[in-house]
């Protein structure tokens, strides 16, 4: 009897996890097809909607709010990873991704939806070096005027937004408008030179929409 009733629990359990499982790729499945009737821009609309209005409990560090993003649009990112037993920082992971499957670029601006990646934003191996690649990640959500980037990411658990602008990354204003926010956290560890705005410490610019062959440069808008 005792046996009888261990069975039971065990595939009882074995069902509700092979009906879930069913029920998450069914809601992937249609989440891909309700993407793919979209058109680019209206692509990119959902994933800045998102981004501003994904619940917190979804946002508990920079790299686990963009998956879970992209995510509800139908991207895997970590998946993938995790069936080839590939081992990393989120971000990296992400980065990974959208170079192999998307394009990730440095020499022009970015568009709503894009993601931007940070280098050095803290000090992840302890040895006071700025050797630290790819430790902060946010999405891109809107262009303002003379090329400034405004881009929503994580800090301490919350979503925020900020800026950064790749025409003067070595400033933090110009007259009134902030263009570029602080990112890295000052501490006494810190070696002499350790940039901790965010347009100095940006890495690169990432899509999965963007045609290469785009022409929009660094200055636009």
């Amino acid at each position: 009897m005792k046996f009888s009733k261990l069975s039971y629990f065990f595939f009882f359990g074995l069902f509700v996890i092979i009906v879930g499982c069913i029920s998450c790729q069914k809601q992937l499945s249609s989440h891909h097809e309700l993407w793919d009737s979209l058109s680019p821009d209206e692509q990119r609309a959902r994933i800045v909607s998102d981004s501003r209005t994904i619940r917190r409990k979804y946002a508990k560090d920079c790299s686990t709010f963009v998956a879970n993003v992209y995510l509800k649009n139908g991207f895997q990112f970590f998946e993938g990873a995790r069936q080839r037993n590939i081992r990393g920082n989120g971000v990296k992971l992400i980065f990974d991704f959208v170079k192999r499957d998307g394009m990730v670029f440095d020499n022009r601006l970015p568009k709503p939806g894009d993601l931007v990646f940070f280098s050095n934003t803290y000090d992840r191996n302890r040895d006071r070096k700025l050797n630290d690649d790819l430790t902060h990640i946010g999405i891109v959500v809107d262009i303002e005027p003379k090329g400034v980037v405004r881009f929503i990411h994580v800090i301490r658990d919350r979503p925020i937004e900020s800026v950064l602008s790749l025409n003067t990354p070595n400033r933090p204003r110009n007259a009134d408008q902030i263009i570029n926010d602080y990112l890295r956290r000052k501490t006494f560890r810190d070696a002499p030179g350790t940039p901790y705005l965010s347009g100095q410490l940006f890495f690169a610019f990432g899509s999965l929409f963007q045609n290469p062959q785009d022409p929009v440069d660094l200055t636009d808008g």
